[in-house]
């Protein structure tokens, strides 16, 4: 017996799970979760980049990098939110 009825044992997909709509959600989930992953990592790599800046006294250049990690992490922040909704279903 299937969790959510008794037709899974005769070949037929269960109503309640909707499968293209939980597919869609599943792949809608991987791929927010594969952004959020992607943003995580341009961060890092851009505050060591401005850090390196800083270190050698290129102050403008340091400053506007800075700049994009602030928006690159307030992205992240938002997609975050996106996610949290998401998996929430709302």
């Amino acid at each position: 017996m299937h969790l959510f009825d008794n037709t899974w044992n005769r070949g037929t997909v269960p109503t309640r799970l909707a499968p293209s709509h939980y597919l869609a959600m599943t792949a809608s989930s991987a791929e927010l979760s594969s952004l959020a992953t992607a943003l995580d990592e341009l961060t890092t790599r851009i505050t060591a980049i401005a850090d390196s800046y800083a270190r050698d006294d290129r102050d403008e250049v340091a400053t506007d990098l800075y700049a994009v990690e602030r928006a690159l992490t307030g992205a992240q922040r938002r997609l975050t939110k996106v996610i949290d909704a998401h998996q929430r279903g709302t």
